[in-house]
């Protein structure tokens, strides 16, 4: 019971942070999709990256040493 009161608290005071600092923060990960005949489709992060060049640099090199044709990468934006 005392630690699930520390943990809200923790959460509460976190929240008050955030909305206090309201720095948004971008985040790019690179997403590897794995295709099967059988079973359902597998993801992976493959990579991750702030900056966004950095990022489609490094989808780059994943799609250039990829040696799986069923494999697909696929880059997307978080934002938090």
């Amino acid at each position: 019971m005392v630690r699930e009161r520390y943990f809200f608290q923790y959460l509460e005071n976190t929240q008050d942070e955030k909305t206090i600092n309201r720095e948004e923060v971008n985040m790019y990960l690179v997403i590897s999709k794995l295709k099967f005949e059988s079973l359902e489709d597998s993801y992976d992060v493959s990579a991750q990256d702030k900056d966004e060049a950095k990022a489609i640099k490094k989808l780059q090199a994943l799609i250039t040493l990829n040696t799986d044709a069923d494999k697909t990468f696929h880059i997307i934006k978080v934002i938090s």
